[in-house]
């Protein structure tokens, strides 16, 4: 008699051998065989991932072992995230060629080097026009037990695997997805609507989707009441907070200002939600569905998020620092306890450390039955996991749900059969440099296409020559930190192999011939000038701290240390002290002339950021021209007659211009937006960036792509 075993290792043995013939297939290819190092690579991926052995597909692995690199540091380089993503790329472009012989899909999904295998449909005879995306697609993850062995456990290396199948087909973001107590109600978020912001769509079973809020602000994170009737979500309206609406439609209404995270009891009376409406830490509360004052429920805790209730209601599991700000970890609460009863602490955060699993940014999801429902983080990729919870509040094991690696927003879905499946969302994010044209109404023109690009304050600066011909950005497309600079008449580009810092910004002369750029070595931070045509390094000090800008006529570096800003005058020696304030600036620039300085500084417990102006004649006298409850720079018009800047204050971050005095450098009127980015595709995420040339802004804007995806769960 065979045993599950060995039919289940038969069928192992089976489509391995079909993923093999595939493989062969795609690496004698067009888009592979002119490639080594790529067919190197994905054989590995592939033959690593069929063989279980995931501690060989590891990034560091795999840049030491298959690319050569032993001194690769992933902190610093990304040649093997840049080599994957080609790979990704030329694998999607062979699928899209029409070829009967495939009978095996290869994908590595973003993010992961663990490779993926789908059985393709048949071709039905005398249908050619059909496309593959209409057909059910049936995703078979052979590598559960690969990636369980990842997680430890033994629990999942006998678990078969199972197929997480794809819900929605957006070609933006569609995510954060909840149900009703018998499933036949799915609300989530997309924004799919006509104005690109996000939006709660509900869909009924056997139903098409309906948009149910239809604000300009973005509507996010919604719940669904158990019968449901009612919907709560967090908006960023005028008065921004959990608002609730009619399952039905209808206008919505202010349940909490403020708040964030919604969850509905089990009985649908009560809504709980993260919040500070009591002071500067957040906190978990709860709300009368109908309406009413807030209570909070967690003592002992601060920085409260992502509330979850017990399937009785009697509970909420939350994640939280302690009221010191050290102890992380999920924490339980009574949801109607006595006022200042402290929180319990679950252990979490120390039993995923112990079986060396990913212990960051945890995030409770749902609760069902014993079974509680939390994502971690570590980088950029989010990690699901189940852990028992008991009646008596002990932890039992935790055990990763590894078909759901990447899902953010999970929620637990019982069938009418009693299946119980996870619905969640899978996510993937894109950043490039954009070109606005100050000149005309032109759209946004993307000026690179650059997998290795980061998003945000932290992330990628554009710079631009005075006369905006050229552009200069840091690249790591290579595996390590390289300046690229592009042509913008005839999108030439070339690498200058400078090695610059990732931590400063780039800055050129007027027509793109001189870039000034910093690079450090050990403890040693130096700004170099680098001439294009002549290849020729030129060191121009060691003593600037934190390099900020360059003078337009070249002839000045604007620097600080802590508090204090100074010039050096390139090819004399010796410092100019110029202003001293009583925060760290940051983002400072000299004005065309370098008779005036823009700078931010943080203001208060550091919570806001302010803009100011300052002129260069030992006044040491300051003018706060704006402020934001976010990052903020301020960029000169070529004129220094105007700044530009990004600002939330419509509810979006939108770039706006400051009409500045040309004397005085006094605002001249209120700020006047000249670019709205109100939807989640091209935006400016994290603070954004910019960067100004003759006639045209250059700006990093990132899309994020998300869809929903439904994974049965074994009995």
């Amino acid at each position: 008699m065979k045993t599950t075993e060995d039919v289940s290792f038969r069928d192992r043995e089976v489509f391995s051998k079909a993923v093999q013939m595939q493989l062969d297939k795609v690496l004698a290819s067009e888009f592979f065989s002119p490639s080594a190092r790529h067919q190197l690579l994905l054989r590995t991926i592939v033959n690593e991932s069929l063989a279980g052995r995931t501690e060989a597909l590891k990034e560091i692995v795999l840049a030491k072992d298959i690319l050569g690199r032993p001194d690769y540091d992933p902190r610093r380089h990304t040649l093997v995230r840049v080599e994957v993503n080609t790979i990704r790329r030329k694998l999607a472009e062979y699928y899209t060629k029409p070829n009967s012989e495939d009978h095996v899909r290869i994908d590595i999904p973003p993010g992961h080097y663990v490779a993926v295998f789908s059985s393709l449909p048949a071709k039905a005879e005398g249908h050619p026009w059909r496309k593959t995306w209409y057909a059910v697609a049936v995703f078979v993850v052979v590598l559960f037990a690969i990636l369980a062995s990842l997680f430890g456990g033994q629990h999942s290396r006998r678990t078969p695997p199972h197929v997480p199948v794809q819900i929605t087909f957006d070609t933006g973001w569609t995510a954060q997805p909840a149900t009703s107590r018998d499933g036949s109600v799915l609300v989530y978020s997309s924004d799919r609507g006509p104005r690109g912001n996000t939006d709660i769509w509900i869909q009924q079973l056997g139903k098409p989707p309906r948009q149910l809020t239809n604000d300009p602000a973005h509507d996010i994170t919604p719940d669904i009441s158990p019968d449901g009737t009612q919907i709560v979500f967090r908006s960023w309206r005028k008065e921004e907070g959990i608002w609730s609406i009619s399952a039905g439609g209808g206008n919505a209404k202010l349940l909490a200002k403020g708040g964030y995270a919604p969850r509905f009891s089990p009985d649908g009376k009560w809504v709980a939600f993260a919040g500070a409406p009591t002071g500067d830490t957040g906190h978990i509360f709860t709300v009368p569905a109908a309406g009413g004052v807030p209570e909070q429920v967690d003592y002992g805790t601060g920085e409260a998020d992502c509330p979850v209730w017990s399937p009785d209601g009697s509970e909420i599991v939350f994640v939280a620092h302690d009221i010191n700000g050290r102890k992380y970890d999920l924490w339980t609460a009574k949801a109607k306890g006595v006022r200042d009863e402290l929180s319990r602490p679950l252990g979490a955060e120390a039993e995923l450390r112990a079986q060396n699993l990913p212990a960051t940014n945890d995030c409770p999801q749902d609760w069902i039955g014993d079974r509680v429902l939390f994502v971690t983080r570590q980088r950029d990729i989010s990690f699901l996991f189940q852990v028992a919870l008991g009646s008596s509040g002990k932890l039992g094991p935790i055990f990763a749900v590894p078909s759901a690696i990447g899902a953010l927003g999970a929620r637990f879905v019982r069938g009418p059969k009693g299946q119980l499946s996870i619905l969640f969302a899978t996510e993937r994010r894109q950043t490039n440099i954009w070109e606005y044209d100050l000149t005309s109404s032109a759209p946004l023109k993307q000026l690179t296409h650059d997998d290795s690009l980061r998003p945000g304050w932290n992330g990628t600066w554009p710079a631009l020559s005075g006369d905006g011909n050229v552009l200069a950005f840091i690249t790591e497309r290579a595996g390590s930190p390289d300046i690229c600079l592009k042509d913008l008449h005839t999108g030439a580009e070339q690498l200058l192999g400078a090695s610059p810092s990732l931590r400063s910004p780039l800055f050129l002369d007027r027509n793109g011939s001189r870039i000034l750029f910093v690079r450090e070595q050990g403890s040693t931070v130096s700004v170099i000038l680098r001439n294009v045509a002549e290849k020729a390094d030129r060191l121009l000090t060691t003593a600037c701290p934190v390099l900020h800008d360059w003078s337009r006529d070249g002839e000045l570096l604007l620097c600080s240390d802590g508090t204090d800003l100074f010039q050096f005058r390139i090819g004399q020696s010796g410092k100019m002290p110029l202003l001293h304030l009583t925060r760290e600036p940051v983002l400072a620039r000299f004005s065309p002339d370098a008779r005036w300085i823009s700078f931010m500084s943080t203001t208060g417990q550091g919570e806001t950021a302010a803009g100011f102006l300052a002129p260069l004649d030992g006044s040491n006298r300051t003018i706060q021209i704006c402020q934001e409850v976010y990052v903020l720079s301020l960029h000169w018009a070529p004129d220094g007659n105007a700044i530009y800047y990004w600002s939330v204050r419509d509810g979006f971050r939108c770039l706006y211009m400051q009409p500045l005095h040309p004397e005085t450098k006094v605002p001249q009127g209120p700020p006047i937006v000249i670019l709205h980015r109100h939807g989640t595709q091209r935006y400016p995420w994290s603070g954004g960036t910019l960067a100004v040339g003759s006639g045209r802004l250059a700006m990093t804007l990132m899309d994020e792509l998300a869809n929903i995806w439904k994974l049965d769960l074994p009995r």
